[in-house]
């Protein structure tokens, strides 16, 4: 049976899953194992995560447990969404001048909104 590998670093621990991917976990401040939301492609991307959560946790007074960010995050983008593409075109068409200053060609116009 194959062994799995783990590399243990100063901060936090890397490991190779049996599907190829790459976990990343550290102690918190509190002393509890924090593992990343999601699994990496690459170790390189384990790593900048670790190193990402390690700057958190050098602050402490401050440190969010990195699901309680993720879940503010999505809470704040519900409560203000970006704009829709079509939205924030028609927004700008409508704001554009051409090089004299001037509001654009009905004929222009209707290309850019083509």
């Amino acid at each position: 049976m194959a062994t799995r590998r783990s590399s243990k670093r100063g901060f936090g621990s890397i490991r190779k899953l049996p599907s190829g991917r790459f976990q990343a976990r550290y102690s918190s401040p509190s002393g509890q194992t924090v593992t990343a939301p999601a699994t990496f492609t690459a170790r390189m991307d384990a790593e900048a995560w670790l190193a990402a959560e390690r700057r958190q946790v050098e602050a402490p007074e401050t440190w969010v447990p990195p699901k309680t960010r993720l879940e503010m995050a999505q809470r704040a983008a519900q409560v203000d969404p970006l704009p829709k593409f079509r939205e924030y075109a028609e927004a700008w068409i409508a704001s554009r001048r051409n090089s004299k200053g001037e509001q654009l060609r009905p004929t222009t116009r209707d290309k850019y909104l083509s």
